[in-house]
């Protein structure tokens, strides 16, 4: 999602928009600009903005500002179509107009969803290369359509442009310089500015360089060619797909006039996206689990497992495929199963931990003692008891890593649970990530396909990265305040800026990227960036007064 602003003039206590226009936006929370008629601010007590989600057939309350404040502010629960209409609330109370009786002064669509991409065909015919896609989007924008190749030897910038037939479903054939190896990517935005994209590779076309083979037929005197599959046929590949893609230019940008970058391409260069794999964790010699019913893998995965699945970023995980019903095995070699107790992130390693006495004696609880793991249940060690037997038990780990908890209790007559052995898993998993992302803002560039927009490109990598991590900001200084671009995107790389009216025509741009533990990187243009993008233009109307001769 990418919050933007929408501007919704306030001109004698009327919009100045045409209200049968539909503004598409790719937020779910954005402003909306109150702007006021000179002298007609010190009437107003307030104003009240309501929102409609069913064509104006019920009107629900959105927001109140005083006539001091500068916008609304709107937060969307779900993507769709959003009427809005104003009341005015003067000084003695009154209101007007009544919204059941007016027309919508605006109507927005709100689209954080990216078109959905697919490369269905994508394979050598002869010495050309046949492409074909579907794409799945409600508001496509067709002319943003844009099919691409690179020759697997050329630098990652260089793309080439490729003719096509702007068409949701559609094919088209390219012949590409060489015979190598070649990437292929179609791009599309949608009339929010979400962009799609979806790449793959083609091998390298391979030529016949000998006639068919021949084999015979017994019991008979005649031969037959071998069936042999084509090149072409052989060297196809299944589409990759790059739902979350980023500019593969890392290094850092010479900040200056606009396409001053050492590879201005980079903002259309996408790779992707990097994802941590899942650590295979080394194999523990475990005695036959029959001679162990209440210790054995099996007992203890079924007793934890209690619906949680497996974390594959985890270094708990095992290798993908080799878990079953509640027992992570793999032939006849058990598998650790601390990847079923979920995990859970902080960026402090001091923790205030809540934990439960189910059962207790007459004696009561004598002690409560913390056993530590920091290799998936081989060794336990003590790590902290709780003095006064009650919940919480505070205690700082001893940095950043996974951690496996568990608590051993024991009544004042010395009766309870015995301390964990290698092999027992842990009740709790935490790990302490205290590193920010890293993330790099990229030097802007002016949109080629559509008119007073900017792309807006960062690299953000981080192992424990939010679904939706980036915020981009403006702001006219350099220490704020910082206005809202857009919010919640999934880390594509870029995001188009759609500039509107009243912007200054040099700003600020900030990138923030947060991950799961809660920690936020952040990266800023060093000074103002243009954004004013428009080129004036003037022209000779005739001549004005009396020429003398």
């Amino acid at each position: 999602m990418s919050p933007g602003t929408l501007t919704i003039a306030m001109l004698a206590l009327t919009l100045g928009t045409d209200p049968s226009d539909v503004v598409p936006i790719n937020s779910r929370s954005f402003q909306i600009p109150i702007l006021i008629k000179d002298g007609q601010r010190d009437k107003i007590k307030e104003l009240i903005l309501f929102s409609s989600t069913d064509q104006g057939a019920t009107w629900n309350q959105a927001d109140v500002a005083t006539p001091d404040k500068k916008s609304f502010i709107f937060y969307a629960p779900n993507d769709g179509a959003y009427w809005f209409n104003i009341t005015v609330v003067d000084a003695k109370g009154n209101r007007e107009p009544d919204i059941y009786k007016t027309a919508p002064r605006q109507r927005v669509l709100v689209d954080t969803v990216k078109p959905n991409m697919r490369l269905v065909t994508t394979e050598w015919q002869g010495d050309e290369v046949v492409v074909g896609w579907d794409i799945q989007e409600p508001n496509p924008d067709l002319n943003t359509l844009k099919l691409e190749y690179r020759t697997a030897d050329a630098p990652q910038w260089t793309w080439s442009t490729v003719t096509a037939t702007p068409a949701l479903t559609g094919r088209a054939r390219f012949r590409p310089t060489g015979t190598g190896g070649i990437n292929v990517r179609l791009q599309m935005s949608d009339t929010a500015g979400n962009l799609g994209t979806a790449q793959s590779e083609i091998a390298a076309r391979v030529a016949l360089s000998s006639p068919p083979a021949t084999t015979a037929i017994p019991n008979s005197g005649q031969t037959m060619p071998v069936p042999t599959t084509p090149a072409n046929q052989i060297l196809t590949s299944a589409p990759v797909s790059s739902p979350a893609t980023y500019p593969t230019q890392t290094t850092s940008s010479t900040w200056g006039p606009a396409g001053s970058m050492t590879s201005p391409a980079n903002v259309n260069s996408m790779a992707q996206a990097e994802r941590m794999p899942a650590v295979q964790p080394a194999s523990l010699s475990q005695p036959d689990p029959r001679t162990l019913p209440d210790r054995s893998w099996a007992t203890q995965a079924t007793q934890l497992n209690n619906g949680y699945s497996v974390d594959p970023s985890s270094r708990f995980a095992p290798p993908a495929g080799s878990y079953g019903n509640n027992v992570l095995a793999t032939g006849g070699q058990r598998w650790p199963t601390a990847a079923i107790v979920p995990l859970q992130r902080t960026n402090n390693p001091q923790v205030s931990l809540e934990y439960q006495v189910t059962k207790s004696g007459p004696s009561g609880v004598g002690s409560v003692e913390l056993y530590l793991t920091e290799d998936d249940g081989r060794t336990w060690r003590p790590y902290a008891t709780d003095p006064d037997c009650k919940p919480p038990i505070n205690v700082r780990l001893p940095g950043e890593g996974i951690f496996g908890l568990r608590l051993v209790v024991q009544s004042k007559a010395g009766l309870g649970q015995k301390p964990p052995q290698s092999g027992d898993l842990p009740q709790m998993r935490i790990e302490v990530d205290a590193t920010p992302p890293a993330v790099k803002l990229l030097y802007p560039q002016a949109d080629a396909n559509r008119r007073d927009a900017l792309v807006v490109a960062w690299t953000a990598n981080d192992r424990n990265l939010a679904p939706n991590p980036i915020t981009l900001q403006w702001s006219e200084h350099q220490d704020g305040p910082w206005n809202i671009i857009a919010a919640d995107l999934t880390n594509s790389g870029q995001y188009t800026w759609q500039l509107t009216p009243n912007l200054p025509y040099r700003v600020y741009l900030r990138v923030i990227a947060r991950d799961t533990a809660g920690n936020m990187g952040t990266d800023q243009t060093p000074e103002q960036v243009l954004i004013d993008l428009n080129e004036p233009e003037g022209k000779l109307l005739g001549l004005t007064g009396t020429v003398r001769q």
